[in-house]
């Protein structure tokens, strides 16, 4: 029961929950473009148009090689030292909201929005985590990686205990309550489990 072991994709669920701390305080909207300045330096670049909602559905329309093999693009966003300028760097193949792939390196740019929202530095970052989420419900210990631009990557590096995995998931199944708080709004986790117009197996960033 004391053995941290790898959260991989886990992490892309807890993500989401930090999105869902953000609505909940007004900071972000899942509707509106995603703050993801690569994707609106130029008016008529169509990712502009992605929002929030798109990419926590996965459904940005650019494709992405999760296998993890040599040259493949999670091997490569792995690799990288700024990992969200490498996902953001990617150009789609598909409108948004109509194509389903999954893309590790979305939510490693989900984790960036969140930490430019909290303050902009890993530290901060890291405080949001602790004090919004894990210290809440005693998800302890969490390891959380970061990359060399002090994003945290978020697709797959939030490795605890099983216990505290299952903290996580009874977090949802109570509809965000826990020891008298609410911590996650009773909406945002419907809206979590709501199944994606582009994979109805696929809510907000959680396998149904």
């Amino acid at each position: 029961p004391n053995v941290t072991m790898p959260s991989y994709s886990i992490a892309k669920s807890v993500t989401s929950a930090f999105i869902g701390i953000l609505v909940r305080d007004g900071l972000i909207h899942v509707h509106d473009p995603a703050p993801v300045p690569e994707w609106h330096h130029d008016p008529s670049d169509p990712r502009a148009d992605i929002t929030i909602e798109h990419m926590l559905h996965m459904a940005t329309g650019m494709e992405w090689n999760d296998n993890f093999s040599l040259g493949s693009d999670i091997f490569r966003i792995v690799a990288s030292s700024d990992a969200a300028a490498y996902a953001a760097a990617q150009q789609p193949s598909h409108p948004a909201s109509e194509h389903f792939d999954y893309n590790t390196g979305t939510s490693v740019l989900l984790a960036r929005i969140v930490r430019e929202a909290v303050g902009g530095s890993s530290r901060e970052m890291r405080e949001f985590m602790g004090h919004e989420l894990f210290d809440r419900i005693g998800m302890d210990p969490v390891r959380t990686e970061f990359d060399g631009a002090g994003t945290w990557l978020g697709g797959w590096s939030a490795d605890s205990t099983a216990r505290s995995f299952a903290r996580f998931g009874l977090l949802y199944a109570r509809g965000g309550h826990w020891d008298g708080q609410q911590v996650l709004p009773a909406e945002w986790i419907e809206y979590t489990s709501t199944p994606s117009p582009a994979n109805p197996e696929y809510g907000a960033h959680w396998w149904l």
